[in-house]
């Protein structure tokens, strides 16, 4: 395993064989935690790639039964949609946004775009990811679009 939670190899293994990240040109897929990843990131969006990313995050989580003798966790779960748009909607880019990136991630799983909302990690204790939002921002320093894409899901830590 590449990342120090389950949920983001399961995701990345997911998005690696979606069609719409994988084909016709593949969008590179990372674990927020995977070695180098900031130079990862400089490649797939720089001038010899595609100019798109994902990026998956750890989940962060609070426990809400703080007085039971498990561990009951509601955590969050952010996936960033990095675009270079200087690179992506040239002739040698990936063609595909992140805003349409972010638009397919958040679709419900049972949709046509099979989207990670209601989508339920292989795992015991873990609970179906629950799309929330997605935001928008400009990276001025880079010129980077970033749209992150946040899910919520039930963790029992017995």
């Amino acid at each position: 395993m590449s990342a120090p939670n389950p949920i983001q190899d399961q995701i990345k293994t997911y998005l690696a064989a979606h069609p719409w990240f994988s084909s016709p040109s593949a969008v590179p897929v990372f674990c927020q935690d995977e070695g180098d990843l900031a130079n990862k990131l400089a490649a797939a969006l720089g001038d010899l790639a595609g100019g798109l990313a994902i990026v998956i995050a750890t989940p962060s989580g609070v426990n809400r039964q703080p007085d039971s003798a498990r561990v009951c966790l509601e955590s969050t779960l952010e996936i960033q949609c990095r675009e270079n748009p200087l690179i992506n909607r040239g002739p040698g880019g990936l063609g595909k946004t992140a805003y349409t990136a972010a638009r397919v991630l958040a679709a419900p799983f049972a949709s046509a775009s099979r989207g990670l909302h209601d989508w339920k990690p292989e795992g015991p204790g873990l609970g179906a990811l629950a799309f929330q939002n997605y935001t928008a921002e400009n990276a001025p320093d880079s010129g980077e679009l970033l749209y992150n894409v946040r899910y919520t899901f039930s963790e029992v830590i017995a």
